[in-house]
């Protein structure tokens, strides 16, 4: 499983931006509802959240638990 989160123009299909910084795959993304920021969940129980036009990770939260 892929440990990167790329983001591509639909229209030319041209990647904009790759995201590193998760130690295991990713398994989840989504966009803020103002598409100013991109969440992540990794399968080592970690979230980043990134700035999506400069793909600079802002936050990374640790500590989850499996239930």
């Amino acid at each position: 499983m892929d440990k990167t989160i790329c983001v591509w123009d639909s229209s030319t299909g041209d990647k904009l931006l790759q995201l590193t910084g998760h130690k295991d795959g990713v398994n989840s993304v989504t966009f803020s509802p103002g598409g100013t920021h991109i969440v992540s969940g990794s399968m080592n129980k970690t979230i980043c959240v990134w700035d999506s036009s400069l793909g600079a990770e802002l936050l990374q939260l640790t500590g989850h638990k499996d239930v």
